[in-house]
């Protein structure tokens, strides 16, 4: 699989959630993920610029069989980019046949405590300015790729990662649809007009992250919005529920949120 979910450094934690090494996802799809393994995907680093020349440093991650291939943006949580995000990104290119840009929203700045993650995190949701532009700078790093087919661009995150694809769909960035993994639901900044990229969410029902009247706000949003969203609420599952090894994990709504969004990917022309 190019390296089990919970294969993580040390004290780089999930929202406070150490997974332990040694535990792996999906074992009933292992025989599958291990055949499309035998060809392991190319692992590139991919530094790229935001708007006001903020240096990002990202990974690249593609299929090795492939030649111009959809990408999916994935955009890690509030402690930064780091072993998760990077076996995720290997996950996407093995199972889904896209490259996958593992993104820097931090632009280099690794919090190393949960105090550090949550101020570096705060900075993006008081600063929604600096938020799209970062955002912004990851689609534009994609699209300027040879490899890239750039009419088929997506973005997934986790957490933060999960808030911030839902603002990438807000700001009408170029790409064909989102998908967010318990993120939150605010809106600072609610979309303008219609939103045209599709959106996907996994949602824990008990998410103290999330409060009910944020979900609400945000259904009232996207109706308002005319947005082409679907929904799934998993039951007994908190936040994070797709943390391996931690103690809010899940690992039935993990499995299958991973299997919705491979079905709606395919739907909107993604994965294959």
């Amino acid at each position: 699989m190019g390296g089990a979910l919970g294969q993580f450094v040390a004290g780089e934690g999930h929202d406070e959630n150490l997974p332990q090494p040694g535990v792996e996802p999906f074992v009933t799809l292992l025989p599958f993920v291990a055949a499309l393994a035998m060809v392991p995907p190319i692992e590139t680093p991919l530094t790229y610029k935001d708007a006001d020349g903020a240096e990002c440093k990202g990974i690249f991650v593609r299929p090795a069989t492939r030649n111009i291939v959809p990408v999916m943006i994935i955009v890690h949580d509030w402690n930064g980019p780091d072993n998760y995000e990077l076996t995720r990104a290997r996950m996407v290119a093995e199972q889904w046949g896209m490259g996958a840009l593992v993104a820097d929203i931090y632009a280099g700045a690794r919090p190393t405590t949960p105090a550090e993650n949550g101020a570096e995190a705060r900075k993006y949701y008081s600063d929604n300015a600096l938020f799209r532009k970062r955002l912004q700078a990851a689609v534009d790093a994609v699209k300027a790729r040879g490899d890239v087919d750039a009419s088929n661009i997506g973005a997934m995150g986790y957490c933060f990662g999960g808030t911030a694809v839902l603002e990438m769909a807000r700001m009408g960035a170029d790409v064909k649809a989102v998908v967010s993994f318990h993120g939150g639901l605010s809106a600072p900044n609610p979309a303008a007009g219609t939103i045209g990229t599709k959106i996907m969410l996994h949602h824990a029902a008990d998410d103290p992250a999330v409060p009910k009247d944020q979900l609400v706000g945000f259904l009232a949003e996207m109706t308002a919005a005319k947005a082409d969203y679907r929904m799934v609420i998993y039951n007994l599952a908190v936040h994070p529920f797709t943390v391996i090894g931690g103690p809010s994990y899940n690992e039935q709504a993990d499995k299958r949120s991973w299997e919705t969004t491979t079905a709606f990917l395919k739907e909107v022309g993604l994965a294959r």
